[in-house]
């Protein structure tokens, strides 16, 4: 009972693990806030949103273990602007 008292608390709330899975197969263990922060980047339809979403969990979690993916995600993202701002001159 103590542990699901202890698990709702903003203290236990810090220290809950996800477990995610990159497609290459790797299983990363990261805390719950960075897993949420990432889906959350992920499911952003805008672009620049995206890239705002992005810049915050860079300053948010600098040492992630998810920051490589987020930074390959950002590269996507800066692509894909370009080639949007490309074919908006056409």
């Amino acid at each position: 009972m103590l542990y699901a008292i202890w698990q709702i608390t903003p203290s236990g709330k810090a220290h809950m693990q996800a477990l995610l899975t990159t497609s290459s197969g790797l299983e990363l263990q990261v805390a719950a806030s960075e897993a949420l922060a990432f889906q959350d980047i992920q499911n952003e339809p805008e672009v620049q949103g995206r890239l705002r979403l992005i810049t915050e969990f860079e300053k948010k979690f600098p040492k992630s273990a998810l920051l490589s993916y987020v930074y390959m995600f950002m590269r996507q993202q800066q692509k894909l602007t370009r080639r949007l701002a490309i074919l908006k001159q056409r």
